[in-house]
């Protein structure tokens, strides 16, 4: 273990934290022999209540998944088959990602989990789960009132039972207006006094006060910050100005020929935008470089196979957008490449770096204290402008001094130096690969079942048509017999009449 790893794990056991014995050999069995600092902070807080909202903030792989998995899992009574617990999370992936680590630990127990992703994820959402893993915009799809032209229209699954809710990289929902408001409806259709845990590993104060002001309505709360500062990242930019885009694609194209992937390592490249990572894709593939991508204009279909493709080691780069710059878990990523600087959208429409995106691209590797490297690629002035940004950022946030400058040349002997030592958990990943594939199969399934059911449907909504319109057919028909009835006693009537009058 290296020091770095040390430095988060805490001298407390979990029995000494207030975790009952069940749950504590659920976690001894999944290698989670001690909790982290940051678990102990959050489950020390919790200690006397476990009932208690707040707010919790640690760097980037040290351990909030299992603090809020174990924070989920204390307040859900077996016994009841009803959704207990709720977990938010802003994309699929990281879905698919929690409830591989949920399923661990709640089986054992007997506890039950679901994801809960929308239809597009192919996942149909399983009734009456323990927990519940999902989207903001899929949960209050099941569980909050619509409004209807009649009115408003109840829930087509009651959250009277929901006792906490968990909100993963909630600076994330916050600083966007429309998932801000899908949070705050959230909180509105669960029960007033439902315990609220917001987790994020970068939080401004004004991000907080805004938190405050906007989830907590007044309730008293608490908030933790695991302070800790981790010198297992090597932090180069290399300067293309020179060179422009053919500069940026030469030093991709070095990444691939990386003495460390021989070593089980990996690496994942950030792009601007989803056109940027199909350029660099198709490039890197025409030079005969086995390389995934992973953005939001493919199928979910598209992004599993190249995210299991990854994981499985099938391929050693991963190129994507910031869709996958917070939460994911890959304990083989030893390397970050910025292709682009990480920017936000300002509240005027206009784009700004982003040294917290940043901090949270660079959190994809070194996880639990692993060793890592990230690399900036700058191409412009600009791009010289928004890196002393960041520099400045990460100066005052952790240390000074972390960034420095590499040639094509000297990366390789770099990154051996940086990563001297250190070896790739492959055994554990090749376990979460397994474990993912068994979501990515039970998605398939679940959604081939959907289709068996829809098709069900439509025939027998077909068969119910056919029935209406036969019933039709036969009234119409029968009206029409009757009134020929009618015509011929009309007739004979007339007839009566004219004899009588003869």
């Amino acid at each position: 273990m290296t020091s770095s790893a040390q430095k988060l794990l805490s001298t407390s056991t979990w029995k000494e934290l207030g975790i009952d014995e069940q749950l504590v050999n659920a976690l001894v069995a999944n290698k989670f022999m001690n909790p982290s600092q940051t678990q102990e902070m959050l489950l020390k807080e919790l200690k006397e209540s476990g009932k208690k909202s707040g707010m919790c903030e640690a760097p980037t792989g040290t351990g909030k998944t299992l603090a809020y998995l174990i924070s989920a899992i204390r307040r859900v009574d077996p016994k009841i088959q009803e959704t207990q617990a709720v977990i938010i999370v802003h994309t699929q992936i990281l879905g698919f990602q929690i409830m591989k680590e949920a399923q661990k630990l709640c089986e054992p127990l007997n506890i039950t989990t679901s994801l809960c992703l929308g239809m597009s994820s192919g996942h149909a959402f399983q009734k009456n789960k323990h927990i519940i893993i999902g989207t903001a915009d899929a949960f209050l799809s099941n569980f909050a009132p619509k409004t209807g032209r009649s009115g408003q229209v109840a829930a087509l699954n009651s959250p009277a039972s929901i006792k906490i809710v968990v909100i993963d990289e909630a600076d994330h929902f916050i600083i966007h207006a429309e998932s801000q408001e899908a949070i705050k409806k959230i909180f509105k259709a669960v029960q007033q006094n439902v315990q609220k845990l917001l987790f994020t590993a970068t939080l401004e104060e004004k991000t907080k006060t805004k938190m405050i002001d906007e989830w907590f309505s007044g309730r008293e709360i608490f908030c933790v910050r695991q302070q800790i500062f981790l010198d297992n990242t090597a932090h180069f930019q290399y300067d293309a100005r020179s060179k422009g885009e053919e500069g940026k694609l030469e030093m991709v194209e070095k990444l691939f020929n990386l003495d460390c992937f021989d070593e089980g390592f990996k690496a994942i490249v950030f792009c601007k935008t989803r056109n940027g990572v199909d350029n660099v894709y198709r490039k890197m593939i025409k030079m005969n470089y086995a390389c995934s991508r992973y953005h939001k204009d493919m199928t979910p279909e598209e992004r599993e196979k190249s995210f299991a493709d990854f994981i499985a080691s099938k391929t050693r780069v991963l190129i994507t957008t910031d869709m996958m710059a917070r939460g994911i878990d890959v304990i083989t990523i030893a390397i970050v490449v910025n292709f682009d600087l990480p920017t936000e959208m300002q509240p005027d429409g206009q784009f700004k770096v982003s040294p917290i995106t940043y901090v949270h691209r660079t959190g994809r590797a070194g996880r639990f204290g692993r060793k890592c490297v990230a690399l900036t690629i700058t191409e412009s002035e600009q791009d010289e402008q928004d890196m002393k940004t960041v520099v400045s950022y990460c100066d005052k946030q952790f240390k000074e001094g972390l960034f420095n400058k590499v040639t094509i040349k000297s990366l390789n002997d770099e990154i051996l130096k940086q990563l001297e030592g250190e070896t790739a958990d492959t055994e554990v990943e090749k376990r979460d690969g397994e474990a993912l594939k068994a979501i990515t199969q039970n998605r398939q399934e679940t959604k081939f079942d959907h289709v068996k059911s829809h098709d069900n449907k439509k025939k027998e909504n077909k068969d119910e048509k056919k029935d209406t319109e036969d019933k039709k057919e036969e009234k119409k028909e029968k009206k029409e017999e009757e009134k020929k009835e009618e015509v011929k006693e009309e007739k004979k009537e007339v007839k009566k009449v004219e004899i009588e009058f003869e």
